[in-house]
């Protein structure tokens, strides 16, 4: 039963027994004399010295609660999320953590995936051409240390070992991933034409970005015909 529905039906009985006992006040004078004599004792009652003042802060602390609540309802209750850092737990980059910490938010914040901020910290040095900064931020992954990395994890490995002209090593750890994974095939070969157009732009080193083209052709034919007419890679098949 949906909301609207049950309010609906509770105004109808609502309306309902007060329509009744209004009927039965005009239609019978008993009712009526019985009603205004019981009024009339409630109102002496409550008008009595003592009785007046407790029901006057009774009335007084209940429209206030009220009020209270319809205020909570309309601005909410005011509480605020402080971005801070747990001492246990693995530390972000200095680059992230200052600029967040002591931070006021009114909503909750999404939850922080700490391997993908610091990927994103590794990637963003790889766009700037900044090989050796990437290198260093790698090593101080916690999540380079795992037994078992995910796929988007090796493959950051691999191109910042390509970036660092660390081939034999990248190859390595290429042929054996794909090896083991082989339907990893696919993004591998992505990684190989993306570490092609790292090198031909920041390095201008052509004999490696074909190198690299080489791996994506035997990963992924069809990407490579794929390729946009604009894409730098065009001119190395």
């Amino acid at each position: 039963m949906s909301r609207a529905l049950r309010f609906s039906l509770a105004l109808f009985g609502t309306l309902l027994v007060v329509g009744g006992f209004a009927a039965l006040l005009l239609l019978n004078p008993t009712a009526r004399e019985v009603t205004l004599d019981s009024l009339g004792l409630i109102f002496a009652f409550f008008t009595t010295p003592f009785i007046l003042e407790t029901t006057c802060a009774a009335l007084f602390l209940f429209g206030l609660l009220a009020y209270n609540r319809w205020r909570l309802h309309q601005e909410g209750d005011g509480w605020v999320w402080l971005m801070t850092q747990e001492q246990d737990e693995k530390k972000l980059p200095a680059a992230i953590t200052q600029r967040l910490q002591s931070t006021v938010l009114i909503n909750k914040p999404e939850s922080l995936d700490e391997a993908q901020a610091e990927a994103g910290v590794i990637e963003g040095y790889l766009d700037l051409g900044m090989a050796t900064q990437a290198r260093k931020e790698l090593e101080t992954d916690p999540s380079a240390a795992e037994s078992h990395p995910s796929i988007e994890a090796v493959i950051l490995r691999i191109r910042v070992l390509a970036a660092n002209l660390e081939n034999d090593a990248a190859m390595q750890l290429l042929h054996s991933t794909t090896a083991a994974v082989p339907e990893s095939q696919p993004a591998f070969a992505a990684a190989c034409l993306e570490n092609a157009r790292w090198l031909l732009k920041h390095l201008h080193r052509d004999d490696l970005a074909k190198l690299w083209l080489a791996q994506a052709q035997l990963f992924d034919a069809v990407a490579m015909h794929d390729l946009p007419a604009a894409d730098p890679l065009r001119a190395l098949i």
